[in-house]
Protein backbone atom coordinates (compact mmCIF):
# COMPACT_ATOMS: atom_id res chain seq x y z
CA UNK A 1 0.00 0.00 0.00
CA UNK A 2 1.41 3.45 -0.61
CA UNK A 3 2.95 6.09 1.87
CA UNK A 4 1.85 9.54 2.00
CA UNK A 5 5.22 11.70 2.27
CA UNK A 6 5.51 13.21 5.61
CA UNK A 7 4.88 16.79 5.50
CA UNK A 8 7.97 19.10 5.86
CA UNK A 9 8.28 20.31 9.65
CA UNK A 10 6.76 23.51 10.65
CA UNK A 11 9.59 25.07 12.98
CA UNK A 12 11.95 24.91 9.97
CA UNK A 13 10.07 26.92 7.56
CA UNK A 14 7.14 29.83 7.64
CA UNK A 15 3.45 29.15 6.47
CA UNK A 16 4.37 30.01 2.61
CA UNK A 17 7.52 28.29 2.27
CA UNK A 18 6.25 25.13 3.35
CA UNK A 19 3.78 25.64 0.43
CA UNK A 20 5.91 26.35 -1.70
CA UNK A 21 8.53 23.44 -0.99
CA UNK A 22 5.64 20.98 -1.06
CA UNK A 23 4.22 22.38 -4.20
CA UNK A 24 7.60 22.44 -5.80
CA UNK A 25 8.54 18.76 -4.79
CA UNK A 26 5.25 18.06 -6.04
CA UNK A 27 5.69 19.10 -9.17
CA UNK A 28 9.32 17.89 -9.35
CA UNK A 29 7.47 14.57 -9.09
CA UNK A 30 5.14 14.66 -11.39
CA UNK A 31 8.29 15.59 -13.78
CA UNK A 32 10.59 12.59 -12.41
CA UNK A 33 7.60 10.55 -13.40
CA UNK A 34 7.16 11.74 -17.03
CA UNK A 35 10.26 11.35 -17.82
CA UNK A 36 11.04 8.22 -15.99
CA UNK A 37 8.00 6.62 -18.07
CA UNK A 38 9.79 7.88 -21.36
CA UNK A 39 13.29 6.42 -20.53
CA UNK A 40 11.50 3.02 -19.38
CA UNK A 41 9.35 2.78 -22.34
CA UNK A 42 11.74 3.34 -24.95
CA UNK A 43 15.64 3.31 -23.29
CA UNK A 44 18.02 4.81 -25.70
CA UNK A 45 16.78 7.72 -28.02
CA UNK A 46 18.34 5.63 -30.75
CA UNK A 47 14.94 3.09 -30.20
CA UNK A 48 12.92 5.71 -29.70
CA UNK A 49 14.00 6.89 -33.24
CA UNK A 50 12.51 3.70 -34.73
CA UNK A 51 9.47 3.46 -32.84
CA UNK A 52 8.17 6.89 -33.76
CA UNK A 53 9.48 5.83 -37.42
CA UNK A 54 7.33 2.58 -37.51
CA UNK A 55 4.66 4.63 -35.80
CA UNK A 56 3.96 7.15 -38.06
CA UNK A 57 4.97 5.42 -41.78
CA UNK A 58 1.83 6.14 -43.22
CA UNK A 59 2.18 8.85 -43.07
CA UNK A 60 3.00 11.06 -46.77
CA UNK A 61 4.99 13.98 -47.97
CA UNK A 62 3.38 17.03 -49.22
CA UNK A 63 5.41 18.90 -51.54
CA UNK A 64 3.33 22.46 -51.22
CA UNK A 65 3.18 23.99 -47.27
CA UNK A 66 4.63 26.92 -45.90
CA UNK A 67 8.55 26.58 -45.60
CA UNK A 68 8.92 30.13 -44.03
CA UNK A 69 6.11 29.14 -41.04
CA UNK A 70 7.87 25.69 -40.65
CA UNK A 71 11.24 27.33 -40.53
CA UNK A 72 10.56 30.11 -38.43
CA UNK A 73 8.86 27.90 -35.47
CA UNK A 74 12.06 25.21 -35.71
CA UNK A 75 14.47 27.56 -35.10
CA UNK A 76 12.46 29.20 -32.45
CA UNK A 77 12.26 26.08 -31.11
CA UNK A 78 15.53 24.57 -31.24
CA UNK A 79 17.06 27.88 -29.86
CA UNK A 80 14.91 28.16 -26.62
CA UNK A 81 15.91 24.42 -26.52
CA UNK A 82 19.66 25.68 -26.20
CA UNK A 83 19.18 28.38 -23.99
CA UNK A 84 16.89 26.16 -21.37
CA UNK A 85 20.30 23.90 -21.29
CA UNK A 86 22.44 26.54 -20.37
CA UNK A 87 22.80 25.68 -16.76
CA UNK A 88 25.81 25.11 -14.05
CA UNK A 89 26.25 22.60 -11.71
CA UNK A 90 26.57 25.27 -9.03
CA UNK A 91 22.94 24.63 -7.15
CA UNK A 92 22.06 28.24 -6.39
CA UNK A 93 22.27 29.06 -9.66
CA UNK A 94 20.06 26.47 -10.83
CA UNK A 95 17.90 27.26 -8.38
CA UNK A 96 17.38 30.97 -9.86
CA UNK A 97 17.26 29.56 -13.40
CA UNK A 98 14.61 27.32 -12.12
CA UNK A 99 12.18 30.84 -11.86
CA UNK A 100 12.86 30.63 -16.30
CA UNK A 101 13.17 26.59 -17.02
CA UNK A 102 9.48 26.20 -16.93
CA UNK A 103 8.85 29.11 -19.33
CA UNK A 104 12.29 28.00 -21.78
CA UNK A 105 10.76 24.57 -21.91
CA UNK A 106 6.88 25.00 -22.78
CA UNK A 107 7.65 27.53 -25.22
CA UNK A 108 10.88 25.41 -27.13
CA UNK A 109 7.91 22.08 -27.19
CA UNK A 110 5.06 25.34 -27.82
CA UNK A 111 7.37 26.34 -31.01
CA UNK A 112 8.02 22.85 -32.85
CA UNK A 113 4.11 22.04 -31.66
CA UNK A 114 3.01 24.95 -33.91
CA UNK A 115 4.88 23.68 -36.92
CA UNK A 116 3.52 20.18 -36.26
CA UNK A 117 0.00 21.18 -35.87
CA UNK A 118 0.29 23.04 -38.82
CA UNK A 119 1.58 20.13 -41.10
CA UNK A 120 -1.51 18.27 -39.83
CA UNK A 121 -3.80 20.16 -42.00
CA UNK A 122 -1.87 23.14 -43.18
CA UNK A 123 -4.13 25.36 -41.11
CA UNK A 124 -1.69 27.58 -38.74
CA UNK A 125 -3.13 27.42 -35.20
CA UNK A 126 -1.05 30.93 -34.48
CA UNK A 127 -1.74 30.86 -30.90
CA UNK A 128 -1.05 28.39 -27.54
CA UNK A 129 -4.69 27.53 -27.22
CA UNK A 130 -5.39 26.43 -30.80
CA UNK A 131 -2.13 24.58 -31.02
CA UNK A 132 -2.13 22.84 -27.75
CA UNK A 133 -6.11 21.37 -28.99
CA UNK A 134 -4.64 20.56 -31.98
CA UNK A 135 -1.76 18.48 -31.22
CA UNK A 136 -3.06 16.87 -28.20
CA UNK A 137 -6.56 15.74 -30.15
CA UNK A 138 -4.14 13.84 -32.35
CA UNK A 139 -1.62 13.03 -29.68
CA UNK A 140 -4.83 10.82 -28.03
CA UNK A 141 -5.77 9.42 -31.63
CA UNK A 142 -2.62 8.78 -33.15
CA UNK A 143 0.18 9.12 -30.49
CA UNK A 144 2.36 7.21 -28.74
CA UNK A 145 2.56 7.40 -24.66
CA UNK A 146 2.95 9.61 -22.89
CA UNK A 147 2.19 12.22 -25.39
CA UNK A 148 -1.38 10.54 -25.88
CA UNK A 149 -2.35 10.56 -21.77
CA UNK A 150 -5.16 12.36 -21.12
CA UNK A 151 -8.68 13.18 -19.52
CA UNK A 152 -11.74 14.69 -20.80
CA UNK A 153 -15.28 15.37 -19.91
CA UNK A 154 -17.40 17.76 -17.41
CA UNK A 155 -16.78 17.17 -13.34
CA UNK A 156 -20.94 15.90 -13.57
CA UNK A 157 -22.56 16.55 -10.31
CA UNK A 158 -20.75 14.31 -8.69
CA UNK A 159 -17.57 15.56 -9.42
CA UNK A 160 -16.32 12.11 -11.00
CA UNK A 161 -17.98 11.90 -14.07
CA UNK A 162 -14.35 13.14 -16.25
CA UNK A 163 -12.14 10.04 -17.81
CA UNK A 164 -8.83 9.11 -18.28
CA UNK A 165 -8.11 8.17 -22.00
CA UNK A 166 -5.35 5.31 -23.34
CA UNK A 167 -4.58 4.77 -19.40
CA UNK A 168 -4.66 0.83 -18.69
CA UNK A 169 -8.85 0.60 -17.61
CA UNK A 170 -7.80 -0.96 -13.62
CA UNK A 171 -5.31 1.56 -12.99
CA UNK A 172 -5.87 3.61 -9.63
CA UNK A 173 -4.84 7.02 -9.35
CA UNK A 174 -2.69 8.10 -6.03
CA UNK A 175 -2.66 11.35 -3.75
CA UNK A 176 -0.25 13.54 -5.62
CA UNK A 177 1.86 13.28 -1.95
CA UNK A 178 2.07 9.66 -2.11
CA UNK A 179 5.55 8.42 -3.34
CA UNK A 180 5.95 4.14 -1.82
CA UNK A 181 4.64 1.71 -4.52
CA UNK A 182 3.49 4.27 -7.23
CA UNK A 183 3.94 3.87 -11.04
CA UNK A 184 5.11 6.72 -13.15
CA UNK A 185 1.77 6.15 -14.98
CA UNK A 186 -0.59 6.25 -12.01
CA UNK A 187 1.10 9.57 -10.93
CA UNK A 188 1.13 10.97 -14.63
CA UNK A 189 -2.76 10.25 -14.51
CA UNK A 190 -2.70 12.03 -10.75
CA UNK A 191 -1.06 15.35 -12.42
CA UNK A 192 -3.23 14.98 -15.60
CA UNK A 193 -6.68 14.98 -14.06
CA UNK A 194 -5.29 17.83 -11.37
CA UNK A 195 -4.86 19.99 -14.50
CA UNK A 196 -8.05 18.70 -16.02
CA UNK A 197 -9.72 20.16 -13.28
CA UNK A 198 -7.72 23.25 -12.92
CA UNK A 199 -8.78 24.25 -16.90
CA UNK A 200 -12.05 23.60 -15.81
CA UNK A 201 -12.17 26.56 -13.17
CA UNK A 202 -9.78 28.48 -15.80
CA UNK A 203 -11.88 28.29 -18.51
CA UNK A 204 -15.24 28.23 -17.42
CA UNK A 205 -17.64 31.08 -18.15
CA UNK A 206 -21.17 31.59 -16.95
CA UNK A 207 -22.07 33.53 -20.42
CA UNK A 208 -21.38 29.90 -22.10
CA UNK A 209 -24.89 28.31 -20.69
CA UNK A 210 -23.92 25.71 -19.24
CA UNK A 211 -23.82 24.78 -15.11
CA UNK A 212 -19.84 24.57 -14.27
CA UNK A 213 -20.40 20.69 -13.42
CA UNK A 214 -21.85 20.49 -17.51
CA UNK A 215 -18.06 22.08 -18.94
CA UNK A 216 -15.96 20.26 -20.58
CA UNK A 217 -12.61 21.80 -21.52
CA UNK A 218 -11.60 19.15 -24.31
CA UNK A 219 -8.83 16.65 -23.71
CA UNK A 220 -6.04 17.39 -20.84
CA UNK A 221 -2.54 16.25 -21.42
CA UNK A 222 1.21 16.50 -20.89
CA UNK A 223 1.51 19.82 -22.52
CA UNK A 224 -1.39 21.45 -21.09
CA UNK A 225 0.63 20.61 -17.46
CA UNK A 226 3.75 22.25 -18.48
CA UNK A 227 1.65 24.98 -20.14
CA UNK A 228 0.65 26.12 -16.40
CA UNK A 229 3.90 25.65 -14.86
CA UNK A 230 5.31 28.02 -17.11
CA UNK A 231 2.12 30.23 -16.24
CA UNK A 232 3.28 30.12 -12.92
CA UNK A 233 6.72 30.45 -12.94
CA UNK A 234 6.06 33.46 -15.31
CA UNK A 235 3.08 35.41 -13.58
CA UNK A 236 1.46 33.42 -10.72
CA UNK A 237 4.17 32.28 -8.16
CA UNK A 238 7.87 32.80 -8.50
CA UNK A 239 8.97 32.02 -4.75
CA UNK A 240 7.60 28.27 -5.97
CA UNK A 241 10.31 28.02 -8.08
CA UNK A 242 13.03 29.20 -6.31
CA UNK A 243 11.81 27.72 -2.85
CA UNK A 244 14.14 25.81 -0.50
CA UNK A 245 13.92 22.46 -2.00
CA UNK A 246 17.52 20.53 -1.42
CA UNK A 247 19.79 20.92 -4.10
CA UNK A 248 19.27 17.53 -5.52
CA UNK A 249 15.84 18.16 -5.80
CA UNK A 250 16.60 21.42 -7.50
CA UNK A 251 18.90 20.47 -10.03
CA UNK A 252 16.51 17.26 -10.81
CA UNK A 253 13.87 19.49 -11.24
CA UNK A 254 15.79 21.40 -13.77
CA UNK A 255 17.03 18.02 -15.73
CA UNK A 256 13.71 16.78 -16.08
CA UNK A 257 12.53 19.67 -17.91
CA UNK A 258 15.59 19.77 -20.27
CA UNK A 259 14.86 16.24 -21.12
CA UNK A 260 11.50 15.66 -21.47
CA UNK A 261 11.87 19.17 -24.10
CA UNK A 262 14.58 17.09 -26.16
CA UNK A 263 12.44 13.74 -26.02
CA UNK A 264 8.96 15.98 -27.16
CA UNK A 265 10.78 17.83 -29.56
CA UNK A 266 12.35 14.44 -31.24
CA UNK A 267 8.65 12.93 -31.22
CA UNK A 268 7.43 16.16 -33.37
CA UNK A 269 10.77 16.82 -35.22
CA UNK A 270 10.44 13.15 -36.95
CA UNK A 271 6.76 13.58 -37.82
CA UNK A 272 7.83 16.75 -39.38
CA UNK A 273 10.17 15.07 -41.37
CA UNK A 274 7.48 12.28 -42.51
CA UNK A 275 6.05 15.57 -43.73
CA UNK A 276 8.16 17.94 -45.31
CA UNK A 277 11.55 15.68 -46.23
CA UNK A 278 14.31 15.06 -44.36
CA UNK A 279 16.55 17.14 -47.14
CA UNK A 280 14.60 20.03 -45.83
CA UNK A 281 14.49 19.55 -42.43
CA UNK A 282 18.85 19.22 -42.58
CA UNK A 283 18.80 22.08 -44.40
CA UNK A 284 16.95 24.41 -41.45
CA UNK A 285 18.38 22.46 -39.18
CA UNK A 286 22.12 22.77 -40.79
CA UNK A 287 21.28 26.43 -41.39
CA UNK A 288 20.68 27.59 -37.66
CA UNK A 289 23.79 25.05 -36.35
CA UNK A 290 26.09 27.46 -38.31
CA UNK A 291 24.70 30.15 -36.29
CA UNK A 292 24.80 28.18 -32.92
CA UNK A 293 27.49 25.65 -33.03
CA UNK A 294 26.77 24.76 -29.45
CA UNK A 295 23.26 23.66 -30.13
CA UNK A 296 24.43 20.44 -29.08
CA UNK A 297 20.67 18.69 -28.93
CA UNK A 298 19.43 19.49 -32.31
CA UNK A 299 22.85 18.50 -33.55
CA UNK A 300 22.81 15.08 -31.87
CA UNK A 301 19.27 14.31 -33.26
CA UNK A 302 19.90 14.79 -36.32
CA UNK A 303 22.94 12.67 -36.22
CA UNK A 304 20.62 10.09 -35.47
CA UNK A 305 17.72 11.16 -38.49
CA UNK A 306 20.45 10.78 -40.89
CA UNK A 307 21.30 7.37 -39.87
CA UNK A 308 17.62 5.59 -39.68
CA UNK A 309 16.21 7.92 -42.68
CA UNK A 310 17.72 7.06 -46.14
CA UNK A 311 14.80 7.40 -48.48
CA UNK A 312 14.24 11.49 -48.19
Amino acid sequence: MALIAKPYKQEYYPDETVDNVIGFNTYNYYLECILKYIEDSYGHPDQFCSEVLASTKKLKLISDFDKHWVEKWLKLSWNTEFLLNQNTEDAEIVRFNNHWSPILCYFSIYSCLEAFVYLLDENKANGHNKALKKGINYFVKSGMSPWDFAFKGARGKNGKEHKPFNFPRDIIFPNCLERVGVEPIQMIGTCLKAEHYKRIDKLYKKSSGKYKYEFDPDFTGIFHFLYRLRLRSNYEGLDLFVSDASDEDIKKFSDSLCHISFWSLMYMELFIIRKCGLKFFLKVANDYIKLNSNAGDIHYRCDLYKKHITIY
